[in-house]
């Protein structure tokens, strides 16, 4: 039997809500040479029974995890048993576009030799808002990209970089270029952030990748998100399930943010492909202020406790007071007193106004971002109209 085109793994655990949509929208694709891998992260019974009624079409293959894994691992090991010759991962809050695939297919076939890496960005869908912000392409071609100019924007901080990094998430990426990362690497998707690691592996394994400025998949539950939870609120829950010893090895802080998981991949990656080079030009000035911005941002959300916020704080301030004069007073311009004021007073207005806050954000995500009123994120995506076969 030949092997399908594109192999989608579709990681599942706990939001129901979310799930069945995820696999409709791959299943009312216009391009039909796929396989679904749906995989159930700790044998829920709820999730079996809402992958059930899908079963039936041959596209779709249901496995199992009997315990929960955690990131990484899970990624890691169904991964492995994908036969299509392209592989994405959908997660189980994602949808596709309507025709993604097919547009998608037309783009890789097109070229004289079959590209190892396609990334592109995605629209986000407020779900609990009802509206939808696309993302604003300006270019809708598909795009070669030095994979080193890339490396060299992750290590200086570029801020567009995340949606051309091909993380898994937002790419397809050939099976046999993955099996040779994994013949010369080992695992492939690591701790401590497995799409960023993946993505930052891709880039040190190949020279160019392929990149297309038009969102393929639309992103929603924004509100049950794992990434922007931690990074609003207590991220340390998600690094102790990875049961390491020592997590943070290779960056200066110790602490559980987000920020520091990611430039801990980003070093770990480039260590592990013997890249000393990136190693030297990568920007600490830019480390310290996306960790004093994530902590910032936890102010902002009144998730957590202000004790705690400001014992992270310290432990921040204190280990930045090692860096070079140079560094620190980078750092110290940037961040102004203001800043740091800023911060408390957002908190406390989002504390006063409370469920009035979605009411002025919905204004401004119709107003002023471009805000497109929908009902379901598979019309969103534009897939509401069809039926599955």
């Amino acid at each position: 039997m030949k092997s399908p085109f594109f192999s989608i793994f579709l990681p599942a655990k706990g939001r129901l809500e979310y799930l069945a949509e995820a696999i409709e929208s791959v299943l009312l694709q216009d391009f039909q040479n796929i396989e679904l891998v749906v995989s159930n992260n700790g044998a829920d019974a709820a999730l079996r029974d809402v992958v059930e009624k899908y079963r039936s079409n041959a596209e779709v293959r249901y496995v199992e995890q009997p315990e929960v894994l955690n990131m990484p691992t899970h990624w890691e090991k169904v991964t492995q048993e994908l036969v299509g010759e392209y592989i994405l991962i959908l997660t189980d809050r994602s949808v596709l576009k309507a025709g993604a695939l097919h547009y998608l297919h037309r783009q890789i076939t097109k070229e004289d030799e079959r590209p190892n890496v396609i990334s592109w960005p995605w629209d986000l869908y407020y779900d609990h808002l009802k509206i939808l912000l696309p993302y604003q392409a300006t270019e809708k071609k598909m795009q070669v990209l030095s994979s080193e100019s890339q490396l060299m924007n992750a290590a200086n901080g570029i801020s567009q970089f995340p949606y051309a990094l091909p993380r898994g998430l937002n790419s397809c990426v050939r099976n046999d270029f993955i099996n040779h990362m994994r013949v010369k690497h080992g695992a492939i998707f690591r701790p401590l952030t497995p799409d960023f690691s993946f993505g930052y592996l891709c880039l040190l394994n190949t020279s160019k990748f392929f990149y297309i400025e038009r969102p393929l998949f639309v992103s929603q539950g924004l509100m049950v998100s794992n990434g922007g939870n931690s990074f609003g609120g207590d991220a340390s829950p998600y690094f102790n399930s990875l049961n390491l010893k020592n997590p943070f090895q290779h960056v200066p802080l110790k602490l559980p943010l987000v920020q520091n998981g990611i430039h801990e991949d980003f070093l770990a990656m480039a260590s592990l492909c013997g890249r000393d080079d990136l190693l030297k030009v990568w920007n600490r000035q830019n480390y310290y202020l996306e960790c004093f911005a994530e902590i910032d941002a936890k102010r902002e959300t009144g998730i957590l406790r202000n004790d705690w916020i400001d014992e992270m704080e310290r432990a921040l301030v204190q280990t930045l007071m090692k860096e070079s004069h140079e560094i620190q007073q980078g750092v110290k311009y940037t961040r102004t007193t203001i800043t740091k004021i800023r911060t408390r007073i957002i908190g406390l207005i989002k504390k006063i106004l409370g469920a009035r806050l979605e009411t002025i954000r919905r204004y401004v995500l119709l107003g002023k971002r471009g805000g497109v009123t929908c009902q379901t994120a598979l019309e969103a995506a534009g897939l509401d109209a069809l039926k599955i076969k």
